[in-house]
Parts: C-alpha cells; structure tokens; sequence
C-alpha cells in the first residue's frame, strides 16, 4: 500500500502545533496581554528552508495564534507581499513589522497604509544610538555590523558612534 497524503489543514496543524501550545501555555501562565510572538516567515538565516507551502503553514498559524488574544505579533518580512496582506488580515490585534534593509525613505509606510502598528527597526536603531536625531536631521545612519551579531561582546552592540562623535572623528 502506499502513503496516504494527508490533506494540507493536517499536515499545518501539526506543524503549527507546537508555537501554538507554547504560546498559549505563556499565555495562560502570564496573561495574554503580556504575551506577544515574533515570526519570520520566509527567511533564510542559518540555512531554513520553509519550502513552498511556507505561505500556507504561516496563514494556518497566524490564524491560529490570533485567537488567543496575544498583545501583539512581531513579523520580521523579507518579502512575500500577498503573504504579509494575509497576515494583516489574519491577525486582528497589534501588528509590529520589521523590514531588514528598509530604506530610510520608506519608514512610516506601513503605518501610514494600515499594513502595520508599529514599525520596528532592529539593526538601524542597533547601530545608530541616535536614531531618532538622525532621521530628523536627515543625517547618515551607521551601517549595522553583521559579523558581530550574537558575538558575546560589547562590540556591534553598544560601540557605535554618535552622530556628534562621528563629527568629531572626520
């Protein structure tokens, strides 16, 4: 006999199965207006490969967790739009989105088209302490180091100059 194929809402629910239950325990334990989660679907760090039905596996999730009533759902988005559209749609509490790379002249577009509660800039705000001054200012931002990422150490982390500093330096 060969191998059933088990219809696509199975094979999610399994796979969702333990970010749900893990959620939902913290939830439980903490109250779910203390509990949020962050997703990334589509990326490629450390060799995941989510394979084609990456999308679906991420629409049944999302679902999912929205009915808990988490505080908010971190997304870290690199690229599938229509997936993100559905995200949006799917979740209906506080959505935070983080674009790695995002152009500087796009901060704000997520908020200003709804697609996003907040915006979240991770390695710009790492490696720029004066972030805000800078985007006033219309000011170069430092580029984060990557290399330096979960190295343990103060370097990438807290060693990034100031705009001042980098005034001073030139």
């Amino acid at each position: 006999m060969g191998t059933r194929i088990k219809p696509w809402s199975k094979v999610a629910s399994r796979r969702a199965r333990f970010a749900i239950e893990v959620a939902a325990a913290i939830a439980e334990e903490i109250g779910a207006d203390r509990t949020g989660i962050r997703l990334s679907p589509g990326t490629t760090l450390w060799g995941i490969d989510e394979g084609p039905e990456g999308p679906k596996l991420y629409r049944h999730l999302v679902a999912e967790l929205d009915k808990l009533g988490l505080a908010y759902l971190h997304v870290m988005h690199q690229g599938d739009e229509a997936l993100l559209a559905d995200i949006r749609k799917l979740w209906k509490g506080t959505l935070i989105l983080n674009r790695p790379g995002r152009p500087r002249e796009q901060i704000g577009t997520d908020l200003a088209s709804g697609l996003a509660d907040l915006e979240a800039y991770g390695q710009m705000v790492l490696a720029n302490p004066d972030f805000v001054e800078r985007l006033k200012a219309g000011a170069p931002m430092n580029e984060a180091d990557r290399t330096t990422f979960f190295g343990g150490g103060e370097q990438g982390y807290t060693d990034y100059p100031s705009l001042a500093e980098s005034e001073q330096l030139a």
